[in-house]
């Protein structure tokens, strides 16, 4: 569990960070940006993924059906538009107006749990939803109303 929580704070500075330096390539195309950031992204899976696989302690064992092949293709998809609309984003807004509503992520992701995999949900966790979509709201009218470009 800890180690959970230090991999959601780096990837909370990493992602901050990444959008301050896209910020700076404002005239750089979207889809040269995005294209590099694939490429980084497939390079680095397939390092982890051969240290993983050949693994002697804890070799990874493969069950995949065509159901497990088909989501993993929405997830690449879905990744690869999600990567996309931030750097477009950047292009028009500031970085932390965009990263507010990162939020969001929590209170979509549990709603698909809930209506995709059919989860059941608790009375503090429809709190939770309600303040996760409170605090978004809140943030993001603050930062579009604000005066500082």
């Amino acid at each position: 569990m800890l180690f959970a929580v230090v991999v959601n704070i780096c990837v909370a500075v990493i992602a901050g960070t990444m959008y301050v330096v896209l910020r700076k390539l404002k005239e750089v195309h979207v889809t040269i940006i995005n294209g590099h950031y694939a490429f980084v992204i497939a390079f680095v899976s397939t390092l982890l993924w051969f240290i993983f696989r050949y693994n002697p302690q804890d070799p990874i064992q493969y069950q995949f059906d065509s159901y497990q092949y088909y989501l993993m293709l929405i997830v690449a998809v879905n990744t690869t538009v999600g990567n996309m609309t931030p750097i477009l984003a950047l292009k028009f807004d500031k970085a932390s107006r965009i990263a507010s509503v990162n939020f969001l992520l929590v209170l979509i992701s549990y709603l698909g749990d809930v209506f995709i995999f059919g989860y059941s949900t608790h009375f503090l966790e429809i709190i939770g939803a309600a303040i996760i979509i409170g605090c978004s709201a809140v943030t993001m009218i603050l930062k579009y109303t604000s005066k500082s470009q």
